[in-house]
Order: C-alpha cells, then sequence, then structure tokens
C-alpha cells in the first residue's frame, strides 16, 4: 500500500497554493500599473495568461498553449476560448465575461473547466483585469491549473474522513482542548467522551477539565495544581500519561487513565487527550486487596495453604502493575490516535481486505508470529483466526453499512496456556454515502474476566476457612468449657448435700448452680450452632428439620419445614453445611427483623 500523505503535509501544500495566488495576483497588479510589457509578462508568468477581446483570445503566452494544447496558428486563426468551456460552466463564464469588461468584479476568482485540445478536462481558476488593446477594452486574464489543488482537497477530504470514523468509533473518550494562555477549553470530543461524563454537548463545549474535576485528587493535592503540573510538559512537546478522577455534573466521580499530546493545527497549540474509564478496574482491584489481607490474616493463625494462594495473589496482582507500567511506558510514545490506543484496531476496503493494522494487533494478537506486511491485502472474513472464532460472518455485515459488535467472545490464540476472549465492535466507512471499508476495534478482556474468577475463588476458600473456625471453637467449647462447667455444677451439687450449711449458704449455692446450669446449656447450643453434630451421622434434611423444631421453641415463631430427596442426593459436606447456613442465617433474620408468627 503506497504511503499516503499526511493531514500536515496536505495543509501545507494548500498553504503553499494559496501563496501563489497571493504573488500572481501581486503580479496582476504589477502590470495594471505599469500598463505595458504585456509580452515580458507572458513570457516569464508560469501560469496561462491571455488577453481575450470580442470573445477570441488575442495574445496568449506559451505556458497557455501548452496547457491547452492549442497553437499560435491557432489563436491567429480566431481560437475561441469559450467553445472549449463545459456546458455547466459556459453560461457562467459569460457572464463573468460582461461583468469584466464593464468593470465589474475584477478582483474576484471565477472558477471553471475546459477541455484541452486532446479532450482532457482541467479544472481553473481565473483572474482578470480590464485592459486597453489595440485602442479597445480587453480582459487580461490568468488562468490557474487547479488540477492538483483540488486533488489535495479531496485526498485531504478522504483522510479526514477515515480518521474522523476512527475518533467517533474509539472506545476511549478522547478531546482537543485549546491552549489560551495556559488556558484549556474543550472544542472537539467524540461521543465517548459525552457517555464518560454524562453530558450533553453544549454542557461540555467551552468548559475546562477542571469543571469536571474534585478540588482535591485521591492523593491530596488540589486538582489545580496538579493539573500545571501535568499541562507544562506536555506544552513543551513532551506527551503524558497519568490517573485523573473525574467528577460528573450529576455529582458521580469516575477514575481514568489519561494520556496527553500536544498537537499543531494552523499554527495554534491544541492538546489531545485520550481517556479510559478504570473505574470499574479500581473496584476490582480493591476488592482483590480487600480479600487478599483477610487471607493474611487467617493465614498466619491456621494454615500454611491461604499463605500460598495469598503470595499466589500478591505476585498476580504485581506481574499486572508491571504490565500495566510496560503499556503506559508503550502507549505514551505515540502521537497518533491509530498509534496509541490500546486495542486492536485493523482498517478492511469495502472487499474485506486489510488495509492497514495497528501495532498493538501484530504484538498482541499475532504475537509477533506473523509480519503485518505479510497480512496486508489479506481477506479479513475469511482469515484462519477470525473463522475459528466463529466471527466472520457477523462481522461482514458491516460491509452493508451496520456497525457490528460481537461482545465477550472467544478467540483461538492462548495467553500463559489460557484460553483470550474480546469485546469487538466494527465499524463501516462512508464516503459520500457509499460504503467503502471498515473498521474493526478488538479489545482483551481476558485478565478482566480471570480477576472475577479469582474472586469467586478466595470467597469459597474464605468460607471454607470460617467454618473451619467455627468447628475449631465448637471443639472447644464441647471438649473444654462445657466440660469444666459440668464438674462445677456437680460439685455444687455435692456441696449441697452437707447439711450443716446455713440456709444463707445453701440458697447461694443453689442459685450458682441454677447459673451454672444455665451457662452449660447456652454453651451446649453454641457449640450446636457452630457445628451441628446430627449433619454427618443424621444427615442434611433431619438436622435441618431438628434446627427449624429447636428455632420454633426458642423464638415462638412457627417454622413449617418440608424435604423430599435431600439425603438420596451425593451433596458433599461442604455443600450440605452451606446449606444449614443459609436456613440458619434467614431464619435468625426473621427473628431479628419481621414481626412473623410463621414461616
Amino acid at each position: 500500500m503506497g504511503q499516503k500523505p499526511s493531514y500536515e503535509e496536505l495543509e501545507q501544500r494548500v498553504q503553499e497554493l494559496e501563496k501563489e495566488v497571493v504573488e500572481c495576483r501581486q503580479l496582476e497588479e504589477t502590470l495594471k500599473e505599469s500598463g505595458e510589457g504585456y509580452r515580458d509578462f507572458f513570457n516569464l508568468n508560469p501560469d496561462p495568461v491571455v488577453i481575450v477581446q470580442d470573445k477570441a483570445v488575442k495574445l496568449a503566452n506559451s505556458a497557455y498553449t501548452k496547457l491547452f494544447g492549442v497553437s499560435q496558428e491557432d489563436i491567429d486563426n480566431g481560437f475561441s476560448l469559450f467553445d472549449h468551456l463545459q456546458e455547466k460552466d459556459k453560461d457562467g463564464v459569460h457572464q463573468k465575461y460582461k461583468e469584466r469588461l464593464s468593470g465589474k468584479g475584477l478582483r474576484e476568482a471565477h472558477y471553471f473547466e475546459i477541455r484541452s485540445k486532446n479532450g482532457k478536462n482541467i479544472p481553473c481558476e481565473g483572474y482578470s483585469s480590464l485592459i486597453q488593446y489595440d485602442g479597445r477594452p480587453a480582459l487580461l486574464s490568468v488562468i490557474r491549473d487547479i488540477s492538483k489543488h483540488k486533488e489535495a482537497d479531496e485526498t485531504l477530504r478522504v483522510s479526514e474522513n477515515r480518521y474522523r470514523t476512527l475518533f467517533e468509533a474509539a472506545g476511549d473518550g478522547i478531546f482537543l482542548l485549546k491552549v489560551c494562555n495556559q488556558d484549556l477549553s474543550f472544542t472537539d470530543f467524540n461521543p465517548r467522551v459525552l457517555e464518560m461524563f454524562r453530558c450533553t454537548r453544549d454542557e461540555l463545549l467551552g468548559k475546562t477539565p477542571l469543571d469536571f474535576s474534585p478540588p482535591i485528587q485521591p492523593d491530596g493535592t488540589p486538582s489545580n495544581k496538579m493539573a500545571l503540573e501535568k499541562i507544562q510538559p506536555v506544552l513543551e512537546g513532551r506527551p503524558l500519561f497519568f490517573e485523573w478522577k473525574h467528577l460528573r455534573p450529576d455529582g458521580s466521580f469516575f477514575d481514568s487513565e489519561t494520556s496527553l499530546t500536544r498537537l499543531s493545527i494552523k499554527g495554534e497549540f491544541y492538546i489531545q487527550a485520550i481517556v479510559r474509564d478504570i473505574t470499574e478496574r479500581k473496584q476490582i482491584e480493591r476488592e482483590l486487596e480487600k480479600h487478599r489481607n483477610h487471607l493474611e490474616e487467617l493465614v498466619s493463625e491456621r494454615t500454611k495453604e491461604l499463605q500460598k494462594i495469598n503470595e499466589e495473589l500478591r505476585a498476580e496482582i504485581s506481574e499486572r502493575k508491571r504490565a500495566e507500567d510496560a503499556l503506559r511506558e508503550s502507549e505514551a510514545k505515540y502521537k497518533s490516535i491509530f498509534e496509541n490506543v490500546a486495542v486492536s484496531i485493523i482498517l478492511i476496503d469495502a472487499d474485506g481486505q486489510m488495509l492497514d493494522i495497528n501495532p498493538y494487533h501484530i504484538k498482541h494478537i499475532a504475537r509477533g508470529k506473523v509480519l503485518k506486511e505479510n497480512l496486508l491485502g489479506q481477506d479479513l472474513f475469511v482469515y484462519p483466526t477470525v473463522v475459528s472464532a466463529g466471527i466472520s460472518e457477523e462481522l461482514k455485515r458491516v460491509l452493508e453499512g451496520k456497525p457490528v459488535n460481537i461482545p465477550d467472545h472467544y478467540f483461538p490464540i492462548t495467553s500463559g496456556g489460557k484460553p483470550t476472549y474480546f469485546n469487538s465492535r466494527a465499524v463501516p466507512l462512508f464516503i459520500d454515502g457509499d460504503v467503502t471499508g471498515a473498521v474493526l476495534i478488538m479489545e482483551d478482556i481476558t485478565k478482566f474476566k480471570q480477576s472475577e474468577i479469582h474472586i469467586r475463588d478466595l470467597s469459597h476458600q474464605l468460607m471454607k476457612s470460617q467454618e473451619h473456625e467455627r468447628q475449631m471453637i465448637s471443639y472447644e467449647l464441647h471438649d473444654s468449657v462445657a466440660q469444666e462447667l459440668s464438674s462445677s455444677k456437680i460439685t455444687c451439687e455435692m456441696v449441697l448435700r452437707d447439711k450443716t450449711l446455713t440456709p444463707g449458704a445453701r440458697k447461694q449455692i443453689s442459685e450458682l448452680s441454677g447459673n451454672l446450669h444455665k451457662t452449660l446449656k447456652s454453651v451446649r447450643d453454641l457449640s450446636y450452632e457452630l457445628r451441628p453434630p446430627g449433619l454427618a451421622k443424621s444427615g442434611l434434611s433431619h438436622t435441618m428439620h431438628q434446627f427449624c423444631k429447636d428455632f420454633s421453641e426458642k423464638a415462638g415463631v412457627q417454622v413449617d419445614f418440608q424435604s423430599a430427596g435431600i439425603d438420596d442426593l451425593n451433596i458433599s459436606y461442604d455443600t450440605k453445611i452451606n446449606l444449614y447456613r443459609l436456613l440458619q442465617e434467614g431464619l435468625n433474620n426473621v427473628k431479628k427483623h419481621a414481626d412473623a408468627g410463621n414461616v
């Protein structure tokens, strides 16, 4: 695929053409002021110059004859410029000719197409001055071939269309900030920004980033002070990547990863910001940290097994942090959206052939096993990995002009021996209403899914640890505390048999014996609730039925418990104890919070 001119190169070419137009106008002014030297002006001017009188070319320079393929003999024979105009331009040029002869609009440019002698249509730009030729009014016209100018405009329009589509379809928020005396204001942004900030376009335009930031950032630094620290190196030309907390108009917050890059557009400085919402990831990290700390406490008291799990969790978090740091360093090096976004992006044409692929795809999807030049030109819809992923037919709909979104799908590559999953989105590209291609954006969500699995595993380990603690406390209450209380009660009963006791002492010992009996019963009930002994001996159904019966007697709430076939199922002890705990917790909540007589 040939090298396409960049936006800056196209803009520079347009400026050069405009400069040439100014020089030509200055040359015309010089000619009019001098009133002589027409032929020298013709020979020196690189653009076609003619004198037109009575709608016929009276005099023309070599640039004119060369561009339109006419000879001096044709001109001498009364060659008429108007005979070679396009039909659509004839009326307009005739009208301009009459106006110029009357002295109107002499400094205005007019545009038309001339068919040269070889049949080629040439777009032109003309400027005319009223002069005297052979003692009669005539027009001195400078005609410029603007074919290259129009091609440059079209190339610029196609380029802007392609990257505007990428800008609008990006999964990250992208916006431009205008720089004015170190003050920044929003001038342009994609739809994702409005989704992130939950506001309308009018609410965002003209505002500054500080209008959408809390007074203080999480590290305690005032937002306005930190913003100045971040913006200054970017204004000096150094890209920057950092985390920032935003405040939405509705009062809610969200965390972001922000990449800033300085741009120069028409001589003015702008800052391009790419913002990714990492609130959900931050919540997951905080949840992981919470579980890790809890497990550390349990491991230090009871088991070596949980210590191993905790070390693995630490290693994973550390590895994830290193991977994120590496990603930040990589993203900060790129200056354009296409090179900067941390997702796979593939551009295809209207036939499904791959036109361009960003470095992220080559590195993370192709894993460096396939060179970019070997992928370009291939049909995306029949490429083996796309077909194996089962998304080929669905992606084809994008060439019908319909955006395609395929969330959470498997992709046939592995990461550390594990399968990978992606959110994929394809957006069509249009020119003049016709589909000219599409952009495929693929986001790897494997680590997010793995984090969910880890949270479930850690929760399960926590429940097992808690049940183990209950068992140990139950054994301690039954084998130690209950036995000592029972022994003390027997001792009190033996003392009461002593007939030499005074009535007062007998009463006190009798009360002590009664209190010991109540305490012993409470300890045994607590031991039973912590580790129901009947669960392993009598089965789940019988134990749950007995608990309901005991609960009814103590709480005064009638419980109707029914079961069928539970004891015939092959259920692990962990499952049985969890079902028992659900019943236990549910009835206790009824007792505490519901004024119910029957359950």
